[in-house]
C-alpha cells in the first residue's frame, strides 16, 4: 500500500477470531512505520453475518484501501457489501485468499488484491510446480492454493530431512535437528527452506491481483513479492 500510494489511509475490517486479531495486530504495527494511516478499525463478533452499516461507515471514512479479513463465509459476505456500497476493487486488499475464498468473491472482485504463499498463477513455479498444479485440477477441478501446496511440499521436506539422517524416522530430538539443518527449496516454487538459531524460517509473501474469476478458477498475476526476518515483527507482544 505504501509503494502504491505513500502516507495512504486504510480502513481496517476484521472479524474477532484469533487468526484475524494476528494479522490485524500485525497490520496495526507495521502501517506507522510505512507512514500510513488505519482509520476506520472495524471489528466484528465471531457471529456476524452482515456489514452493510460497516461497510457505509467505510465508504463514509473516504479510505485509499479497504483490508477485509473475514472469517469463513462471513468473509465472501463483508467482500461483497463492500463492493456492493461503491469501494473499488482495486482498493481491496485481502491478507490471504485460498482458491475457494477467490472464487466466491466473484468476477466483479477482478482488480483486487491478496496475500498468498503460493499460487497457480505464478510465473516462477518449477516443473515440478506446474505438473502438481495440472494433476490437482484434474483431480478435483480447481487449481490448488497455498493450503494443498503446504501439505505436498511438508511430505518432501520430511523426506529430505530423514533421508539425510535416517535414524531421525523414530527420534524425536534427532527429527528436529535434521530438519533445523535443512538448506533446501521447495520443490513447487523453489523458495528456499532454511531455519534460523531460533528454528523460525525466514517469512514471505506473494501478492497477487486477481484479474479474472470464474466457475473452476482464477487468473491472477504477480505484483509484489515480500520477504522479512521472523525477529521484525514481535509476533508474540503483539497477540497478547
Amino acid at each position: 500500500m505504501a509503494k502504491q500510494k505513500p502516507s495512504s489511509k486504510i480502513a481496517l475490517v476484521y472479524s474477532d477470531f484469533a487468526l484475524m486479531r494476528a494479522i490485524a495486530a500485525g497490520l496495526k504495527y507495521s502501517a506507522p512505520k510505512a507512514g500510513l494511516k488505519i482509520e476506520p478499525e472495524i471489528i466484528f463478533p465471531q457471529g456476524s453475518n452482515d456489514a452493510t452499516v460497516q461497510a457505509a461507515q467505510v465508504l463514509a471514512a473516504q479510505p485509499d484501501f479497504v483490508v477485509p479479513i473475514g472469517a469463513g463465509a462471513f468473509d465472501n459476505t463483508l467482500t461483497n457489501q463492500l463492493l456492493d456500497i461503491g469501494i473499488k476493487p482495486e482498493q481491496i486488499i485481502h491478507p490471504f485468499g485460498i482458491t475457494t475464498q477467490v472464487r466466491n468473491w466473484g468476477k466483479r472482485s477482478a482488480g483486487s488484491y491478496f496475500g498468498t504463499f503460493f499460487d497457480s498463477n505464478l510465473d516462477e513455479l518449477t516443473i515440478e510446480g506446474k505438473s502438481f498444479v495440472e494433476q490437482f485440477r484434474t483431480q478435483n477441478d480447481r487449481p490448488p492454493s497455498y493450503i494443498e501446496n503446504y501439505c505436498y511440499v511438508t511430505a518432501h521436506i520430511i523426506r529430505k530431512a530423514i533421508d539425510k539422517n535416517p535414524s531421525a524416522a523414530d527420534d524425536r530430538e534427532k527429527f528436529r535437528d535434521a530438519m533445523s539443518a535443512l538448506n533446501t527449496k521447495e520443490t513447487t516454487s523453489g523458495i528456499p527452506i532454511t531455519f534460523d538459531k531460533n528454528g523460525a524460517r525466514k517469512e514471505y509473501m506473494y501478492v497477487m491481483q486477481i484479474q479474472d474469476v470464474d466457475a473452476k478458477g482464477y487468473k491472477a498475476k504477480q505484483k509484489f513479492y515480500i520477504e522479512w526476518d521472523p525477529e521484525v515483527i514481535p509476533v508474540y507482544d503483539l497477540v497478547k
